[in-house]
Protein backbone atom coordinates (compact mmCIF):
# COMPACT_ATOMS: atom_id res chain seq x y z
CA UNK A 1 0.00 0.00 0.00
CA UNK A 2 1.42 3.78 -0.72
CA UNK A 3 1.97 5.92 1.81
CA UNK A 4 -0.77 9.10 1.09
CA UNK A 5 1.15 12.28 0.85
CA UNK A 6 -0.57 15.73 2.36
CA UNK A 7 -1.52 18.53 0.15
CA UNK A 8 -3.26 21.62 0.10
CA UNK A 9 -6.71 20.42 -1.82
CA UNK A 10 -7.22 22.03 -4.88
CA UNK A 11 -10.73 22.58 -6.73
CA UNK A 12 -9.63 19.51 -8.74
CA UNK A 13 -10.85 17.83 -5.09
CA UNK A 14 -13.94 19.05 -4.75
CA UNK A 15 -15.54 15.97 -5.67
CA UNK A 16 -13.71 13.41 -4.19
CA UNK A 17 -14.10 15.34 -0.95
CA UNK A 18 -18.01 15.74 -1.82
CA UNK A 19 -17.87 11.47 -1.36
CA UNK A 20 -15.70 11.77 1.44
CA UNK A 21 -18.00 13.93 2.82
CA UNK A 22 -20.77 11.63 2.93
CA UNK A 23 -18.59 8.87 4.24
CA UNK A 24 -17.93 11.22 7.32
CA UNK A 25 -21.41 11.61 7.55
CA UNK A 26 -22.71 7.79 7.50
CA UNK A 27 -19.77 7.18 10.17
CA UNK A 28 -21.54 9.67 12.30
CA UNK A 29 -25.33 9.13 11.37
CA UNK A 30 -25.21 6.20 14.86
CA UNK A 31 -24.15 9.55 17.09
CA UNK A 32 -27.03 11.97 16.22
CA UNK A 33 -30.46 11.00 15.22
CA UNK A 34 -31.33 13.93 14.30
CA UNK A 35 -29.58 13.88 10.96
CA UNK A 36 -31.72 13.76 7.95
CA UNK A 37 -31.93 10.84 6.19
CA UNK A 38 -30.20 10.79 2.80
CA UNK A 39 -27.15 12.91 1.62
CA UNK A 40 -26.48 15.96 3.60
CA UNK A 41 -23.76 18.58 3.47
CA UNK A 42 -21.80 19.27 6.80
CA UNK A 43 -19.36 21.92 4.96
CA UNK A 44 -18.91 24.19 2.01
CA UNK A 45 -15.60 22.92 0.48
CA UNK A 46 -15.92 25.38 -2.29
CA UNK A 47 -15.35 28.04 0.40
CA UNK A 48 -12.81 25.74 2.69
CA UNK A 49 -10.59 25.59 -0.98
CA UNK A 50 -10.91 29.20 -1.39
CA UNK A 51 -10.80 31.42 1.90
CA UNK A 52 -7.40 32.21 2.64
CA UNK A 53 -8.12 31.78 6.46
CA UNK A 54 -9.21 28.16 5.93
CA UNK A 55 -6.52 25.70 5.48
CA UNK A 56 -8.37 22.60 3.90
CA UNK A 57 -5.58 19.43 3.52
CA UNK A 58 -5.91 16.23 1.66
CA UNK A 59 -4.54 13.20 2.20
CA UNK A 60 -3.50 11.48 -1.25
CA UNK A 61 -2.67 8.49 -3.06
CA UNK A 62 -2.05 8.73 -6.15
CA UNK A 63 -4.27 10.83 -6.73
CA UNK A 64 -7.49 9.35 -4.97
CA UNK A 65 -8.68 11.37 -1.89
CA UNK A 66 -8.29 9.30 0.99
CA UNK A 67 -8.54 11.68 3.87
CA UNK A 68 -9.34 15.40 4.78
CA UNK A 69 -9.16 17.98 7.38
CA UNK A 70 -9.20 21.70 8.21
CA UNK A 71 -8.41 24.37 9.92
CA UNK A 72 -9.92 27.91 10.07
CA UNK A 73 -8.64 30.63 11.71
CA UNK A 74 -11.67 32.38 13.95
CA UNK A 75 -11.73 35.69 16.06
CA UNK A 76 -12.38 34.46 19.73
CA UNK A 77 -14.89 35.63 22.02
CA UNK A 78 -13.64 38.78 24.16
CA UNK A 79 -13.48 36.47 27.41
CA UNK A 80 -10.82 34.26 26.15
CA UNK A 81 -7.26 35.03 26.93
CA UNK A 82 -6.44 34.20 23.16
CA UNK A 83 -8.06 36.85 20.50
CA UNK A 84 -8.16 34.04 17.54
CA UNK A 85 -8.20 29.89 17.12
CA UNK A 86 -7.94 27.66 15.20
CA UNK A 87 -11.15 25.40 14.16
CA UNK A 88 -10.82 21.95 13.15
CA UNK A 89 -13.37 19.74 11.24
CA UNK A 90 -13.25 17.34 8.40
CA UNK A 91 -11.02 15.11 9.87
CA UNK A 92 -11.55 11.82 8.29
CA UNK A 93 -9.69 9.43 6.53
CA UNK A 94 -10.89 6.09 4.25
CA UNK A 95 -11.18 2.86 6.60
CA UNK A 96 -8.42 1.83 4.41
CA UNK A 97 -6.30 4.26 5.40
CA UNK A 98 -6.79 3.84 8.89
CA UNK A 99 -4.20 2.97 12.02
CA UNK A 100 -1.56 4.45 10.27
CA UNK A 101 -1.04 7.28 12.00
CA UNK A 102 -2.68 9.60 9.05
CA UNK A 103 -5.07 12.15 11.15
CA UNK A 104 -2.49 12.90 13.46
CA UNK A 105 -0.44 13.83 10.37
CA UNK A 106 -3.32 16.00 8.83
CA UNK A 107 -3.74 17.67 12.49
CA UNK A 108 0.42 18.26 12.93
CA UNK A 109 0.16 19.98 9.53
CA UNK A 110 -3.68 21.63 10.41
CA UNK A 111 -1.95 23.33 13.39
CA UNK A 112 1.58 23.93 11.60
CA UNK A 113 -0.59 26.03 8.99
CA UNK A 114 -2.52 27.90 11.67
CA UNK A 115 1.02 28.33 14.11
CA UNK A 116 2.62 30.30 11.13
CA UNK A 117 -0.01 32.28 11.40
CA UNK A 118 0.21 32.82 15.38
CA UNK A 119 -2.40 30.79 16.06
CA UNK A 120 -1.87 28.25 19.40
CA UNK A 121 -4.88 27.59 20.41
CA UNK A 122 -7.67 24.91 18.73
CA UNK A 123 -10.67 23.66 18.95
CA UNK A 124 -12.53 21.02 17.39
CA UNK A 125 -16.52 19.42 17.70
CA UNK A 126 -16.87 15.41 18.26
CA UNK A 127 -19.93 13.69 19.44
CA UNK A 128 -19.94 12.27 23.08
CA UNK A 129 -20.23 8.87 22.10
CA UNK A 130 -17.63 8.63 19.18
CA UNK A 131 -15.12 7.24 21.51
CA UNK A 132 -13.02 6.34 18.52
CA UNK A 133 -12.76 9.98 17.43
CA UNK A 134 -12.25 11.12 21.30
CA UNK A 135 -9.17 8.57 21.43
CA UNK A 136 -7.60 9.83 18.17
CA UNK A 137 -8.02 13.50 19.25
CA UNK A 138 -6.66 13.01 23.27
CA UNK A 139 -3.70 11.27 21.20
CA UNK A 140 -2.96 14.18 19.44
CA UNK A 141 -3.12 16.20 22.25
CA UNK A 142 -6.70 17.45 22.78
CA UNK A 143 -8.57 17.79 26.12
CA UNK A 144 -12.46 17.17 27.39
CA UNK A 145 -13.50 20.91 28.21
CA UNK A 146 -17.09 20.78 27.81
CA UNK A 147 -19.79 18.87 26.63
CA UNK A 148 -22.84 20.00 24.31
CA UNK A 149 -25.95 18.56 25.58
CA UNK A 150 -29.56 18.70 23.55
CA UNK A 151 -33.03 17.92 24.31
CA UNK A 152 -35.38 17.13 21.97
CA UNK A 153 -39.02 17.64 23.84
CA UNK A 154 -42.17 16.22 23.22
CA UNK A 155 -45.21 18.03 21.26
CA UNK A 156 -47.91 19.40 23.69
Amino acid sequence: MNEPTLRQATTADHSPLLALEQALIEAERPFDSTLKPGAVCYYDIMHFIEDPNTFLVVADVQGRVVGSGYVQVRSSNDYYSHDQHGYLGFIFVDAEYRGMGLANRIIDRLKAWANERGVTYFTLDVYADNQAALAAYERAGFKRVAVKMALEAEGQ
